[in-house]
């Protein structure tokens, strides 16, 4: 089997085209949404969480976006068994890429098109999060010392 085009758009839609056009589409995550479902109002608590501002640092500073990605791979593996018209195509699929040995091609064009721009290596992603992260420990140092106060001046 011949594979004449993979395509990936910007919510995660995935087409393999071969001799019998076969698609796998999946959700995307994007800013304020979560598999497909609107946040509301957990999306400001999202952004007063340390752990938000932590992963867009590592993430930005790590270069998460240049990175090959196997979560897709690793799910059409578990996919692979599955029947269509009496066929397994991913299976085909699967062992194709791991035969012609296009495995790390494949690991690398799913990394590029599964980009977040928030990871994007920039000062501009790198620095709001830093300001985030300074402003929390400024607020809880803060509180700590205003709580310390309170403990040393107890008198039970």
């Amino acid at each position: 089997m011949e594979i004449r085009s993979i395509h990936a758009g910007a919510a995660g839609r995935i087409e393999v085209k071969d001799a019998g056009s076969f698609r796998i589409h999946t959700l995307g995550a994007t800013t304020g949404t979560y598999a497909g479902f609107e946040l509301g109002g957990a999306d400001f608590i999202k952004v007063t969480t340390i752990s938000h501002w932590g992963t867009d640092c590592l993430c930005t500073i790590g270069r998460y976006n240049e990175q090959p990605m196997v979560t897709l791979w690793n799910t059409l593996v578990r996919f692979k068994d599955v029947t269509y018209e009496g066929e397994k195509p991913l299976l085909r699929i699967l062992q194709e890429i791991e035969q012609n040995g296009k495995l790390n091609d494949f690991l690398a064009w799913s990394g590029a098109n599964n980009t977040n721009p928030a990871y994007e290596s920039i000062a501009a992603n790198v620095l709001p999060a830093w300001g985030a992260l300074l402003l929390m420990i400024a607020i809880f140092t803060v509180v700590s010392v205003i709580a310390l106060t309170f403990i040393d001046n107890d008198r039970r």
